[in-house]
């Protein structure tokens, strides 16, 4: 922290009082920032209105960082790189831009050779780890445990909306 100039400077967090696991967080990143040589504090507000940081340049103002519970869009590595680390990516809100990110993605989306889309998702996902234009807490994964005895269980991301249990059913 003194060598990056940031020793006792204040970080903001985002975060509402109301959801528990997204307070336990913010609590988490606190201690890790305190710990660390920074100062940190929140921004909190209702979980109704806990939207507007991604909705609301200007519920951002002065905020550092906030957590979400994140997903890619599509089924597709690259998906939510493009969504933190390109510009114009739907949860890039300080307008971040790396060229070489840039380059790998361009690379990944254009060319047909699986291999090759492979290495340059993976290489733009070491460069985002690297830069951190987000920065993931955990990772996860949604386990569905089925039997034969069992069917229609979604292997996508309709089980965040669709009426997936209504296909639930008996095999055979």
């Amino acid at each position: 922290m003194k060598q990056a100039g940031a020793a006792g400077k204040t970080i903001v967090i985002g975060t509402t009082g109301e959801v528990n696991s997204l307070q336990t967080a913010a609590n988490a990143i606190r201690q890790a920032a305190i710990s660390i040589g920074l100062k940190a504090k929140f921004k909190s507000v209702s979980a109704a209105n806990y939207i507007n940081f991604f909705t609301d340049p200007k519920a951002r103002e002065g905020v550092d960082g906030f957590l979400t519970t994140n997903y890619p869009d599509y089924a597709d590595p690259a998906a939510l790189y493009n969504t933190v680390a390109l510009k114009g990516g739907s949860q890039n809100y300080t307008g971040f831009e790396d060229p070489r990110i840039t380059a790998a993605m361009e690379e990944a989306r254009t060319t047909t050779d699986q291999r090759r889309r492979a290495q340059q998702t993976a290489k733009a996902g070491d460069l985002i780890m690297e830069t951190l234009p987000w920065i993931p807490l955990a990772a996860p994964s949604s386990i569905v445990i089925m039997d034969k005895r069992i069917t229609g269980a979604p292997s996508s991301f309709m089980y965040m909306g669709g009426p997936w249990a209504a296909t639930i059913g008996a095999a055979g």
